[in-house]
């Protein structure tokens, strides 16, 4: 988004383009020199959220061209610094919905043979994107979504509608976890079709304290949602089933009160479990956001310390600090 001008309520103009972009060659600069070796990015941006709205993909709908060459600068500035890049094809789930005229719904209940318009452009943007890229040194793994499992089997629709943000709700569906997964299998294989050599992620999130138990009894039944949390069991089972089909688990962990669990009360222990649960599905595990709710007064033994320190113990592969 500071590449294409539209970050931070940007008009993409070539004023605005030339700070923003500035800033984020500065970004680079400061991770490469702290010693990250690659950076996970929004490629697709993130608006809109509702129809007939501002986009990120606008470029790209009208000059396709012109996004791509915008897109090449990103990655030849990554490649100058020899820095890697984990490209997130959606972040956000009301987007290519919102640009199709559709709900959520759509990507979600694709058959054979139905066209729909937010499951073509999601899947036209994903192919363009790997077509072009997949032999650059740049790519480091692919990954489909932000913590798209936090919003499985709950009525969003009705949260929406009975919100105080009520703006975009045209746009907002339900889903069960299986038809996420679904989803992310059916996108993950577009992935390959184009390049079969790069890894995927699902770029979930820990799943929430009650996930099996909510995926049996979603919010929407006609008995209400099941808040039970889940056994350490239970959650292992989780982590694996919403992955099949994928390369990586992906969690990210925060030290919030619902993620203390199991008699403990550091958030860190979840590691273990979710560990254990990738080592059984034969995956290697990727924490794609972890860190402090206030920076400047993290400590020797801080939360990110004691990840950090977990991290290694385990020998996690992958990790990314939110936000660089």
């Amino acid at each position: 988004m500071q590449y294409l001008g539209t970050a931070s309520g940007g008009d993409s103009s070539s004023a605005y383009r030339l700070m923003t972009r500035a800033m984020a060659r500065k970004a680079m600069d400061d991770a490469r020199d702290a010693g990250v070796g690659w950076l996970r990015v929004a490629i697709s941006g993130y608006a809109p959220s509702a129809p007939n709205k501002r986009g990120d993909l606008d470029l790209w709908r009208s000059n396709p061209s012109a996004f791509w060459s915008i897109v090449d600068t990103m990655l030849d500035d990554l490649d100058i610094r020899g820095m890697q890049l984990v490209p997130v094809l959606m972040w956000n789930v009301a987007q290519f919905p919102a640009m199709g005229n559709e709900t959520v719904n759509a990507l979600f209940k694709v058959q054979a043979g139905a066209e729909r318009a937010s499951w073509n452009l999601i899947s036209k943007f994903a192919t363009e994107f790997v077509t072009r890229y997949r032999d650059r040194k740049t790519i480091l793994f692919y990954e489909l979504t932000n913590e798209l499992n936090l919003l499985a089997d709950l009525d969003n629709s009705h949260r929406c509608a009975t919100g105080q943000k009520q703006q975009g709700c045209e746009v907002v569906g339900n889903f069960s976890t299986d038809e996420m997964v679904g989803f992310t299998k059916r996108l993950a294989e577009v992935i390959r079709r184009a390049d079969s050599s790069h890894l995927i992620s699902s770029g979930f999130s820990i799943p929430r304290k009650s996930a099996e138990h909510l995926r049996a009894q979603p919010e929407w039944s006609t008995n209400g949602p099941d808040w039970t949390p889940d056994s350490p069991g239970q959650l292992a089972k989780n982590i694996k089933e919403i992955h099949e089909g994928l390369d990586l688990i992906s969690l990210h962990l925060y030290e919030q009160p619902q993620n203390f669990r199991f008699t403990s009360s550091d958030a860190v222990e979840l590691l273990t479990i979710a560990k254990l649960a990738a080592d059984q599905a034969g995956k290697p595990l990727f924490v794609g956001e972890f860190g402090e709710p206030e920076p400047a007064k993290s400590s020797t033994g801080s939360f990110s310390d004691r990840m950090i320190n977990k991290i290694i113990e385990l020998r996690i592969p992958f990790c990314a600090v939110w936000v660089w």
